[in-house]
């Protein structure tokens, strides 16, 4: 039998930030909650956790980069502080894992789990969890764990909400005892969203997602100083800002021909804000389909990896013309919930046909091309350093 530990959570979000939590739920049996940055409001990540009967606490924790993070803690994990150990772990009879952890405090071992889908495949499907750290041998039953894992990726996504939170009450089934819930409120006031656009005229007219500046009412775009939200089509996620007084600004041009199948396109943003540096970050990948979720024919598909604050910076072709606007990635949730795997490189952009027209209708007539002949990847890198953007607004 589990039951809850709140202690284990103070300690893993940021030992040396305040943090506050935003949100708690009770999934299956596990504690989930989610924390903001005290200091900047900005969310920071979502952790479960159960604590079982044998001492040991049982932590999973995704950041606001959606890295992973499992740990254990309790009086049988005796280790040294701020030292590296083997963290083994299997499930059922599956496959031996072997990870470098490091301890924090006395009780306690932390791993980091990215780029490792089939330990989440097996652990939705599986029945119970050993671990081998310090000499220690511990075992965990799993129950609830795929509802639990779905739940901690859609509160990341979300930023402390779920899109389909539990209803308070007793926990069902799962082993602890029950938990309190609540409905959580949106971005708090005061919270700092980035994003990335690119500049459509030479008048500092620009373009990024609706949700990049969703509950603001202005925006700043570096470089730039201050900007304007002069429209927002919250359907087809698309924002045009303009930025304050009319600066001369090196623009991108829209390709008026269609896209194919498997064409090379590259994507430009400024991804991971305060992880990475400023500079523009610039990736390469094909066209996968062309069509999104469900045959969404205002969308296309991209392998070109994408990271959070790359919403809203352009796809290009090899001649350096805008082909699309990035938007997203694969649902983690929905995959994990639906498949039991984590998605590899699918990622969605709104067709630059869509953009286009949504300036226009706003009053902005985007310069276009048939098509640009091609270039080296340099030279479109270089191009791109100039028109895209990085964008940023304070939530009201």
């Amino acid at each position: 039998m589990r039951i809850f530990v709140g202690a284990i959570l103070s300690l893993v979000v940021c030992a040396s930030a305040a943090a506050r939590t935003l949100a708690s739920y009770n999934i299956a049996g596990w504690e989930l909650n989610a924390f903001a940055d005290d200091k900047t409001g900005r969310f920071s990540s979502c952790i479960a956790s159960a604590r079982y009967n044998s001492g040991v606490s049982v932590f999973f924790m995704i950041d606001s980069d959606f890295r992973w993070y499992a740990g254990l803690k309790g009086n049988k994990i005796r280790v040294i502080d701020d030292r590296r150990y083997d963290f083994l772990l299997k499930i059922d009879d599956g496959q031996v894992y072997n990870f470098s952890g490091i301890s924090a405090g006395r009780d306690m071992v932390i791993v980091p789990l990215q780029n490792n889908s089939g330990i989440f495949q097996e652990m939705r499907r599986g029945r119970m969890l050993y671990t081998k750290v310090a000499g220690e041998l511990t075992s965990f039953r799993l129950d609830g764990t795929s509802r639990m894992l779905a739940a901690l990726l859609d509160c990341v996504r979300y930023k402390g909400q779920l899109s389909d939170p539990p209803a308070a009450g007793p926990a069902t089934g799962g082993e602890a005892t029950a938990g309190a819930s609540q409905k959580p409120a949106g971005p708090s006031r005061g919270t700092i969203q980035t994003g990335s656009g690119f500049f459509v005229n030479d008048r500092g007219a620009g373009i990024t997602n609706a949700h990049v500046v969703a509950d603001c009412k202005s925006a700043t775009i570096s470089g730039y100083g201050p900007a304007r939200i002069v429209a927002r089509d919250a359907i087809n996620d698309m924002a045009l800002v303009q930025a304050s007084g009319d600066p001369k600004t090196p623009y991108a041009k829209i390709r008026r021909k269609p896209l194919q199948l498997g064409e090379a396109v590259f994507v430009m943003g400024f991804p991971l804000a305060g992880q990475l540096d400023n500079g523009l970050n610039f990736t390469s990948g094909l066209v996968s389909s062309l069509a999104g979720m469900g045959n969404d024919a205002r969308l296309l598909q991209f392998t070109a990896p994408i990271q959070p604050g790359n919403s809203g910076g352009p796809i290009v072709d090899n001649g350096g013309s805008i082909v699309g606007v990035i938007q997203s990635k694969l649902s983690e949730v929905a995959s994990l919930q639906n498949n039991g795997s984590l998605p590899q490189n699918i990622n969605f952009g709104i067709k630059a046909d869509l953009a286009a027209n949504f300036m226009r209708a706003n009053g902005v007539d985007p310069t276009d091309v048939d098509t640009a002949p091609p270039q080296e990847a340099t030279a479109v890198a270089r191009e791109g350093r100039g028109y895209t953007f990085q964008i940023k607004c304070t939530v009201e």
